[in-house]
């Protein structure tokens, strides 16, 4: 589960990367190494800018590929537009993102995603591990086709074309998904699942041991 802490508001947030709560500001979160490909994010965000001229980018970490994806940023003609933060906490910065995007070209079940989804920030992400469990495809976010940037980019403009009211719809949505990932809510349900075990017996024995054997969450799947 997440420990998380209290969300600071989009207005200070966006102030402190230096850009203005009315720019459609999308969000990395990562280290800058191939496995997460900012080149391909970079590509992605310059075509969306293409359609969306209020459009910020803000790339929250740093790695190897930190100068490549500056020199490329420059070479896109974007550096007006894209705010680079290296020594910066994520998550006081997330409540600025209208969204978080993940171009990798592999995952686990990105703590990144669980982290947004609690800040009420939809995610854009290309189809790797941990899309299934964190993402609600049209609720909580967007799953690209593809491992392409035009893909990634098609995605970020179905919440850039987002009505006042689809925006905050999907921000309650992510929230709310969100939460079943803290650590108060998996550990109460990880309680009732042991709670069960003690007083059911084997019929709640049974389950709770094909859910390991299956490898399912058994904090999720519990009622």
């Amino acid at each position: 589960g997440i420990a998380f802490e209290p969300v600071v508001s989009r207005a200070d947030a966006c102030a402190t990367v230096g850009l203005s709560k009315y720019d459609f500001i999308v969000g990395f979160v990562g280290r800058l190494v191939p496995q997460k490909n900012p080149l391909r994010l970079i590509e992605a965000f310059k075509l969306v800018r293409a359609e969306k001229d209020n459009a910020k980018l803000v790339v929250v970490g740093n790695g190897e590929l930190l100068d490549d994806t500056q020199k490329a940023v420059q070479e896109a003609g974007l550096d007006p537009h894209v705010v680079f933060c290296t020594d910066h906490q994520a998550r006081p910065l997330m409540p600025a993102f209208d969204v978080l995007c993940c171009s990798s070209d592999y995952e686990g079940i990105p703590l990144v995603f669980l982290e947004s989804l609690r800040a009420g920030v939809p995610v854009v992400t290309t189809p790797v591990g941990g899309t299934q469990e964190a993402i609600l495809p049209g609720d909580t976010g967007f799953v690209a086709e593809e491992f392409t940037a035009s893909s990634i980019a098609k995605e970020v403009m179905k919440v850039a074309r987002q009505t006042p009211e689809e925006k905050l719809c999907m921000q309650d949505k992510a929230n709310v998904h969100g939460d079943v990932f803290s650590v108060k809510r998996m550990g109460s349900n990880v309680r009732k699942v042991y709670e069960g075990i003690l007083t059911g017996g084997k019929k709640v024995l049974l389950p709770f041991i094909l859910c390991m054997a299956l490898g399912v969450n058994i904090a999720q799947a519990a009622p």
